[in-house]
């Protein structure tokens, strides 16, 4: 896979990037403290967000809210060009986020020029500013398009189209609410009553992952927002169910790039993954 960036901007509030990428793309399973969002500019994307499958086309607008596990992948080899902002929504001058409803997660915006070309002004200051100037204006372009969201939910009631398998869904639901516990891939078959074939089948097919490495993924995920709300990784590691803990720190490692011990003694710098 090659990419371009075209534009970026790095600090602990807002990470904006704007970037494009060639070839067959996957995007892993992830998660952030602050908020996501990626506006399409070329491509044939899917974004999972646990168990919903949305096909995402030219000038939809994705929205990720603060520990929400979310993956994008390509359908096929395809140019993938976006924009995608992190932003810390306390420091914006509004509520306008907490307006827009909770289960609005993608929104189409073909058509609308006023949202197209919002976006290519963070390419425009970003080429003549820096520092915190540049970073208040990031903020204040990100609240202009929260407007733009707020507007649209209201005017068209649309959460773009998805997909939504019922066993896949039944069986994200069944890991949630077993999170801290062992969980086998035999334990959700038993629930949801079909084979361990089937399963994988189905999350291959509809989550871009199979079924053990989106426990494990889940269970990383939590266990990350625990260490890095101060709790020591022994403890977090016994809590989420993992044998001992060689197992967690060998898994968090390679999920992560950084070992739990790191997680808990700095503050981790956002990365754009998707």
């Amino acid at each position: 896979m090659s990419n371009t960036t075209f534009s970026s901007y790095r600090s602990a509030d807002c990470y904006f990037d704007h970037a494009s990428f060639q070839g067959v793309m996957s995007f892993p399973l992830h998660q952030h403290d602050i908020c996501e969002m990626i506006f399409l500019k070329k491509g044939d994307m899917s974004y999972c967000l646990d168990g919903r499958v949305y096909p995402l086309s030219r000038n939809c607008l994705v929205l990720s809210r603060p520990g929400e596990s979310h993956s994008i992948q390509s359908n096929g080899i395809t140019e993938y060009e976006r924009y995608n902002i992190l932003f810390n929504k306390r420091k914006l001058n509004s509520d306008i986020f907490e307006r827009i409803p909770q289960d609005l997660s993608v929104i189409q915006f073909d058509g609308n020029a006023l949202v197209s070309d919002l976006f290519r002004k963070f390419d425009y200051y970003c080429r003549h500013f820096g520092g915190e100037i540049l970073q208040n204006i990031l903020l204040h372009l990100v609240e202009e398009a929260l407007y733009n969201i707020a507007l649209a939910s209201v005017e068209t009631k649309l959460n773009g189209t998805c997909t939504v398998n019922p066993l896949v869904n039944s069986a994200v639901i069944y890991i949630k609410e077993h999170i801290t516990e062992p969980i086998t891939i035999d334990s959700v078959c038993d629930d949801l009553h079909i084979t361990k074939s089937y399963l994988h089948q189905l999350f291959l097919k509809h989550m871009k992952v199979s079924p053990k490495q989106y426990i494990i993924s889940k269970k990383l995920i939590s266990a990350q927002r625990e260490i890095r709300a101060g709790k020591k990784p022994t403890e977090v590691a016994l809590t989420y169910g993992f044998r001992n803990y060689s197992t967690f720190y060998r898994d968090y490692t390679k999920y992560f790039k950084y070992t739990p011990s790191e997680e808990g003694r700095k503050k981790v710098i956002q990365k754009i993954l998707s």
